[in-house]
């Protein structure tokens, strides 16, 4: 899935794809994403997968700007979990 060539949007935009594939093990071994301003300044951003129990993969994310961000992770992750548990209890049935 991964482009030829990593583009750069910001400064901290990863374009290594041996560094992206480290956090890529980080996020599956954490169970969520972070983006620091890597695909826009002046946003963050924190992401989590969903198990659906179908084929198809799902995600769950929240934009933050980043003024906001710092400070607040702790309280966005539990936001996001607590989404993300109630969206897999309903799919569940």
């Amino acid at each position: 899935m991964l482009e030829a060539k990593l583009e750069r949007r910001t400064s901290k935009t990863i374009t290594s794809r041996k560094k992206l594939l480290e956090q890529l093990t980080e996020v599956r071994s954490r169970g969520w994403a972070l983006d620091g301003e890597e695909h826009a300044v002046g946003v963050c951003g924190i992401g989590v997968f969903l198990s659906t129990g179908q084929s198809e993969l799902y995600a769950l994310s929240v934009a933050v700007p980043a003024a906001r961000f710092e400070g607040n992770l702790d309280t966005y992750l539990a936001a996001l979990f607590q989404c993300k548990v109630e969206i897999e209890s309903l799919l569940a049935g």
